[in-house]
C-alpha cells in the first residue's frame, strides 16, 4: 500500500482512512511501499514513517510488518 498516493489521487480523503491500516493492525501481511515516487513525491522512508505514526507502531513492529510481507511474497 502507498497511503500518500491514495490521498493524492483522492481515493481517500485522509491518510488515517486507508483500509489497509486495519489489516496491518490485525497482523495481516501488507507491504508498505510507494506507487510512483516522482509523481506522488514520497519514498519508502516517508511511507513507513507515516504508517508508524498513524498506527503508533514501534520500530520493531515496523520490522515485523516488513518481515511478514516478505515472508508472504516469497513463500
Amino acid at each position: 500500500m502507498c497511503i500518500s498516493s491514495s490521498v493524492k489521487a483522492r481515493m481517500i480523503t485522509e491518510a488515517k482512512l486507508h483500509p489497509a491500516l486495519d489489516l496491518l493492525k490485525s497482523g495481516y501481511p501488507v507491504a508498505v511501499c510507494t506507487d510512483d515516487p516522482l509523481i506522488f513525491r514520497t519514498n519508502h522512508t516517508q511511507e513507513n514513517k507515516l504508517v508508524q505514526e498513524l498506527l503508533g507502531f514501534s520500530d520493531s513492529e515496523m520490522r515485523e510488518v516488513h518481515n511478514k510481507s516478505m515472508g508472504y511474497a516469497f513463500n
